[in-house]
């Protein structure tokens, strides 16, 4: 004969603790929520612009009233250009002179030039940076702007010198900010 299975709490074959009753039920539960093709996706976002950055430089003496572009100079502006990708809004301009001695009656300008024709001409964007002397400590500044420059412009940088005609021993760097759409 089998042993009887017996309740290890009451003693009983048959279980009347009311309390220690236990039931195991499994159910399947299906959900159903309506989402539209939007909801899914989420919705969008406003749009952010984007931003570029122009690094200009000479590697050499930079003479009074030359341009200067990617690690070159000349007094030829069609030389020393770097060229638009896209239509973009020129937000900065930084310029730094380095270690160029400066008195405190001299000054160095940086003035970035636009070609809108190929390099046939360039023109005066009007956004410049001056350092006023004396340096060492006055060696770089930096200015604000709002320029539309569009794809296949070029650019460059001239550096003009007042209270000095010298060339600039150890070159200069600039660095235009762009935003882009």
């Amino acid at each position: 004969m089998g042993k009887v299975k017996k309740c290890k709490d009451c003693g009983h074959s048959k279980c009347k603790c009311s309390s220690k009753q236990e039931q195991k039920v499994e159910q399947n539960v299906e959900v159903k929520v309506n989402v539209t093709d939007n909801d899914k996706k989420g919705n969008q976002g406003p749009q952010g612009g984007g931003a570029s950055t122009i690094y200009l430089a000479s590697d050499d003496t930079l003479p009074n009233n030359q341009f200067f572009g990617l690690g070159v100079d000349d007094p030829d502006p069609t030389r020393t250009n770097v060229v638009i990708a896209q239509t973009s809004t020129i937000t900065g301009f930084v310029f730094s002179i380095r270690d160029e001695p400066l008195t405190a009656a001299q000054s160095i300008t940086g003035t970035i030039f636009r070609s809108t024709d190929c390099g046939v001409t360039f023109v005066n964007t009007g956004i410049s940076v001056t350092i006023t002397g004396p340096n060492p400590g006055n060696c770089c500044g930096s200015t604000t702007a709002s320029l539309v420059v569009n794809q296949c412009d070029l650019l460059t940088v001239q550096v003009t010198r007042v209270g000095s005609a010298a060339a600039l021993e150890e070159g200069a760097a600039a660095t235009i900010l762009l935003s882009t759409p």
